[in-house]
């Protein structure tokens, strides 16, 4: 996967997507709870976006 791979996903509009994926987090920290765990997640899920 090069250079221009990764600007072409960066470029596309992730509005929708985070609309998405926005139940999709709320459920899985509901899941994991508060926790250590849930901020590991987010970090890795900001890190994905």
């Amino acid at each position: 996967m090069g250079d221009k791979a990764i600007n072409s996903l960066k470029n596309v509009d992730s509005t929708p997507l985070l609309q998405f994926l926005h139940p999709i987090l709320n459920m899985l920290l509901h899941l994991i709870g508060n926790g250590g765990e849930t901020l590991e997640v987010l970090s890795l899920v900001l890190t994905m976006i």
